[in-house]
């Protein structure tokens, strides 16, 4: 989860609360007509900061917030002296009243309202308090009606509070209470609150997976996709059963489903009819909708989604891009991390690259794309998809390996001594239209260099924080603060990034089609400054629109002095992709080679093993059984004295 630290007043970024389905609406407030930071007409501040809640504020400086879209007005509490970071927290409480209502013949009432939950201290999270109350009394007593929950960072969500203990009550007021506990750098804003009378029975779905572009969402032909879906129950009565079914504008499938949904509830299941990709290759349109008896609206009851038959399915290789810099004191945790990255993963499924910030490592462009996508070193992007902390490595890698990779990459470098041409090619597994390109990553490890800015900076150091950690060939918890320049290697350097952060214009072309091959080469790449043994090359595979990295591939320089040694792998082709009993490898030598073969899963455990000793030049086939393999995704990896190369295959259920 992408983690900051907040320096200004909140801002919500608000899912509009729907009054669709509710059968009677009493009240409302969705604070679109304030402006300024002034409270909506007959809403009551009482609090221990002064302007500690707000109304208005303009969240115009964002489109989106962690994927939330961004909303123009909210109500918003900061309570640490008007949300300026390091202004010290006063453990105050706030308070914010609604206008008073009337309930006078009004039966079965909720307060609705969305929530946008921060919590900024994350070493003391819990201590945080916010309650809704009510008060019957003009304000003179209150009730509190619930207690929310601190979250860690953000949990935006619709909240929903029962008010059928004040049925028929002459003059009602809502209070929002917030106290920070001792904490700094938090809030809390809500928006679009209502009370209303939902209607007996109104059930919406409200999300379905796969979602479009979703890795699960692709396959090869007869690839059975599982499609789920979340159903939340906006009415007063408790939904036992619906009928779920979905379509492929061919065939329908249904499944009656058996639940206990209470109002304002949700609910998320698995369609018990899996969907078998059909061979023809592209996009297939799935509509699902659900199915309730006396539902009081039925538009919001159905969503769409793309599946995707692909020519075959490609081998993935996670880029992780590493922020850090040798001012930076936490950053060993990064060093240490990657390197144990490395460790685990030396089968090439895992492309790492450490991208340097304000210190003699730095290149300036790709420096400036990663720390436009983090908020603090160290910190990780995991194929740009995750800002993660780098002790989050392993989780990152493990969420994304399996995701599709749309293509497999190829590359061949030839190295004219100061220079290197490297011929790159994306071999598509489905057809992509938009604006797609080819990188080039060159990285160098055991990197040096003498003076006060190559010394890294160790807040673990006893001399620090004293704490341990130990790793990448250190233990810095006993090394001093800074650790001098002398005595530190840095590896997976960035050196240069040829196409910048998004990758080269024109090496794609607009349009590519499914199982064809696209080429593109990084002609006369300087690498005079650089140890050519210490090299390695990384290809990626971009979506420039979103800036996601959906493929990479990397090869090391494979020693000093000398051009790219020819490859003992001719070719090598792993089949079926989407396993069950057997898997057969073809593999050509180019020349005579001991060879390992093995398998392995998504953390690199070695399944299965086999040495070759002094194999002939030539083709090869080879059969693995793999009917007792688990479900889940394998790579078939092939080593010999120039590298090791790896295919994934995915073991069917």
């Amino acid at each position: 989860m992408k983690k900051l630290k907040f320096t200004s007043i909140l801002i919500l970024f608000a899912c509009f609360l729907s009054l669709k389905g509710f059968s009677q609406t009493v009240w409302s407030e969705d604070f679109e007509g304030t402006s300024g930071t002034a409270l909506p007409s007959g809403w009551n501040q009482v609090s221990t900061v002064a302007g500690a809640w707000k109304s208005g504020i303009n969240t115009g400086l964002q489109s989106t917030y962690f994927g939330i879209p961004a909303h123009t007005r909210m109500v918003a509490v900061n309570d640490d002296a008007g949300g300026q970071s390091g202004a010290g927290s006063d453990n105050s409480n706030d308070f914010v009243t609604t206008p008073s209502f009337s309930l006078t013949g009004v039966t079965g009432a909720y307060l609705n309202f969305d929530n946008y939950y921060f919590a900024g201290n994350y070493n003391n999270l819990g201590a945080e308090v916010a309650t809704v109350e009510v008060s019957t009394d003009g304000g003179t007593t209150w009730t509190v009606l619930e207690t929310l929950v601190a979250n860690t960072v953000s949990d935006f969500q619709g909240h929903h509070v029962s008010l059928n203990s004040f049925n028929n009550a002459a003059s009602v007021m809502v209070g929002f209470r917030y106290s920070d506990g001792g904490n700094w750098n938090f809030g809390w804003a809500i928006d679009n609150v209502s009370v209303a009378v939902p209607a007996a029975v109104s059930v919406a779905l409200t999300s379905i997976t796969p979602t479009v572009g979703a890795p699960s969402a692709y396959g090869v032909s007869g690839s059975g996709i599982g499609i789920g879906a979340t159903v939340n129950n906006l009415g007063a009565s408790t939904i036992t059963s619906f009928v779920c079914k979905y379509t492929d504008g061919t065939n329908t499938y249904t499944d009656n489903v058996s639940c206990n949904i209470a109002p304002f509830a949700s609910y998320s299941f698995t369609h018990s009819s899996n969907y078998s990709l059909p061979a023809t290759l592209g996009n297939h349109n799935i509509t699902v909708w659900i199915e309730v008896t006396n539902d009081a609206l039925t538009s919001d009851d159905t969503m769409g989604t793309t599946l995707v038959t692909a020519s075959f399915l490609p081998n993935h290789q996670v880029v992780v891009e590493e922020g850090t810099g040798t001012w930076c004191g936490w950053c060993p945790r990064g060093a240490v991390f990657m390197d144990s990255m490395q460790i685990v993963h030396w089968d090439n499924s895992v492309s790492l690259i450490a991208v340097h910030n304000a210190d003699p490592m730095t290149v300036t462009d790709y420096d400036a794309g990663v720390s436009g996508m983090i908020s603090g070193y160290p910190s990780i992007l995991v194929d740009r998809k995750e800002v993660l902390d780098p002790s989050q490595i392993f989780d990152g890698y493990t969420a994304h390996q399996p995701d599709f990779a749309f293509a497999d990459l190829t590359m061949t470098p030839t190295f004219n001594g100061t220079t290197v041409n490297v011929a790159a090619s994306a071999h598509m597994a489905v057809g992509l239209s938009g604006d797609y390109r080819l990188a080039l990553v060159v990285t160098e490890d055991d990197v040096t260099g003498t003076g006060s800015t190559w010394d890294q900076h160790n807040y673990y150091s006893s001399q620090s924080n004293n704490l341990p950690l130990v790793g990448a060939g250190h233990n810095w918890q006993t090394e001093p603060n800074p650790v001098p320049a002398a005595n530190m290697k840095y590896d997976h350097v960035a050196r240069i990034i040829v196409g910048g952060f998004t990758g080269q214009t024109g090496s794609l072309p607009a349009t590519m089609n499914s199982g064809s091959t696209y080429n593109y080469t990084f002609s006369n790449v300087d690498i005079s400054a650089w140890t050519k043994k210490n090299l390695r090359l990384v290809v990626m595979l971009i979506d420039a629109t979103h800036n996601v990295i959906l493929n990479s591939k990397s090869v090391n320089y494979v020693a000093a002095g000398v051009t790219e040694a020819t490859p003992v792998v001719s070719s090598l082709n792993v089949y079926p992709t989407l396993v069950s009993d057997m898997v057969t490898v073809d593999l050509t030598l180019a020349q005579h080679s001991d060879v390992t073969m093995n398998i392995t899963d998504i953390m690199g455990h070695v399944i299965s093993s086999q040495s070759l000793s002094n194999e002939a030049a030539g083709a090869h086939q080879y059969y693995y059984n793999t009917r007792d393999l688990a479900s889940g995704v394998y790579f078939v990896n092939v080593v010999t004295s120039s590298g090791t190369i790896s295919q994934k295959i995915v073991k069917a259920n």
